[in-house]
């Protein structure tokens, strides 16, 4: 079996025929499907099997489970998968339909460990909004050790192949935890002997309308830490954090200080979550405000990275939080016509 398309599924109903078609309508034809359904209370288990039924000839396995969380379901799919190469897509997106075509003849050689494709960016139209294209590093055929800064690479866990041999040590992604695409993305980096960008869109990812992020999700965004730790772990147990530390420190200070920092501060200009992210760093990256790479990072950020490092929150929401705030709001407003226009301003 040449490769595994493992899906998460829980409550999509409204765009898990179109995931589906998109799979099982591919122009290749030595795969296999994996339906992972994840303590969904909707119509995606029916809506599943209907597929199942529509398409005999295709192998679709379909497991059901109580829910796990995105990561959980993945790491269920990958119990099942016998395929050479695994794929991830998420139940609300859907692929090109010469995705597995394309990737196949890219995997012929059996060089590479890891393939990363672009992504197109749709509305619930399906328009395009924009390509969600990934910066490879100056050298599209590159490992870690060529290619340090592979580590600021998108790490989402949908715009990749994988071979199966790297899973097979045990790294999973962690459970019911948000940014866990990060956690095994910079371990596969470190772990693959090849890895290869292409240019090719085989991905669309579905920009859905959605709320404002409530007070309730705040503190989940507390949540990148416990992937850092596991992500220092690995690397220190592996004998390459010295090597990397440069760069998995300069990940942190945009994944805690801008990302989940704006967030939080953007929610709860007063949390005192916001003290936790720099003794965070404090601890663990005591010289980050001198991290060689942040002479690269735009004024602007270098500016809310240094405001919070002074741990002055309310500044920061008076010059960015607030603005950050009406943007949010209008991006969930705006009409098709608009957000591409909005993506494409970006």
């Amino acid at each position: 079996m040449k490769f595994s398309i493992i899906i998460p599924v829980y409550n999509v109903e409204q765009y898990l025929e179109k995931c589906l078609l998109s799979v099982v309508e591919q122009n290749y034809h030595d795969y296999e499907i994996i339906i992972v359904i994840d303590g969904a209370t909707d119509g995606s288990q029916e809506i599943a099997e209907n597929i199942k039924k529509r398409y005999p000839e295709k192998n679709i396995q379909i497991i059901c489970q109580e829910n796990k969380g995105l990561g959980g379901a993945r790491n269920t799919g990958m119990q099942y998968a016998s395929g050479d190469y695994w794929l991830f897509v998420d139940s609300d997106d859907y692929l090109d339909s010469h995705a597995l075509e394309t990737l196949a003849k890219v995997t012929a050689n059996d060089k590479y460990d890891m393939i990363y494709f672009n992504t197109y960016v749709v509305d619930e139209k399906g328009e395009k909004l924009q390509i969600l294209q990934v910066q490879p590093p100056q050298k599209k055929d590159t490992t870690l050790e060529e290619s340090p800064e592979l580590i600021q690479t998108f790490p989402a866990a949908w715009n990749k192949l994988y071979k199966r041999s790297l899973f097979e040590d045990g790294i999973r992604y962690q459970e019911k935890k948000w940014f866990e695409d990060l956690d095994v993305a910079l371990k596969f980096y470190l772990k693959a002997k090849r890895i290869l960008f292409i240019d090719d869109v085989l991905y669309y990812y579905l920009q859905r309308k959605g709320s404002i992020m409530s007070d309730s999700n705040v503190q989940r965004n507390m949540e990148m830490l416990d992937i850092f730790d596991s992500i220092l772990q690995y690397y220190q147990e592996k004998g390459a954090l010295e090597k990397f530390r440069d760069q998995i420190e300069y990940l942190a200070v945009w994944k805690i200080m801008i990302l989940v920092m704006s967030r939080i501060n953007m929610a709860e200009p007063d949390s005192k979550l916001q003290d936790k992210l720099v003794d965070y760093m404090e601890k663990n990256f005591p010289n980050y405000l001198q991290n060689q790479y942040l002479k690269n990072m735009d004024a602007k950020n270098f500016m809310r990275v240094t405001i919070a490092s002074k741990r002055n929150y309310e500044e920061l929401y008076q010059k960015f939080a607030r603005k950050d705030k009406l943007k949010k709001i209008m991006k969930f407003l705006i009409p098709s016509w608009a957000a591409r226009w909005y993506y494409l301003k970006k």
